[in-house]
C-alpha cells in the first residue's frame, strides 16, 4: 500500500471577531464578547461561540491564520452567519448603486 503524498489534514476552527476598539460607534446590536487568543485585546462576535472555541481579532487575523498555514499546512475557509453574509450583500449593492435584487440578478 502507498502512503499518499499530501500532508496530514486536520481541522482546526477559528473565529475571526472585531477588536472592540475597531468597532464603529454607535452599535445598535447585540454582540458578544471575549478575548483574542493572539493579543488578549477585548473581541466580539454576532454569534455567542462555546468557551473552547477560538477567538482571534480582526488585527490578528491574517498573521495568525499565516501562522497556521505555516506550521500546521491548515488552509483557510471563512464562513460567516447569515445575518453577516446579508449585510455584506447590502453594503456590495450599495456601493454600486443598485438593490438588493437587482446585484443578485445580475449574477444570474
Amino acid at each position: 500500500m502507498t502512503q499518499s503524498l499530501e500532508p496530514e489534514t486536520r481541522i482546526t476552527k477559528v473565529v475571526m471577531g472585531t477588536r472592540l476598539d475597531h468597532v464603529p460607534a454607535p452599535e445598535t446590536q447585540t454582540f458578544f464578547t471575549r478575548l483574542c487568543v493572539s493579543c488578549g485585546e477585548e473581541t466580539v462576535t454576532e454569534v455567542e461561540y462555546p468557551q473552547d472555541m477560538a477567538i482571534v481579532c480582526n488585527v490578528c487575523a491574517p498573521a495568525y491564520y499565516e501562522r497556521l498555514a505555516q506550521e500546521q499546512h491548515a488552509l483557510l475557509a471563512i464562513d460567516a452567519s447569515p445575518e453577516a453574509k446579508f449585510r455584506m450583500i447590502v453594503i456590495a449593492a450599495t456601493a454600486m448603486n443598485r438593490t438588493v435584487h437587482r446585484l443578485y440578478c445580475d449574477q444570474q
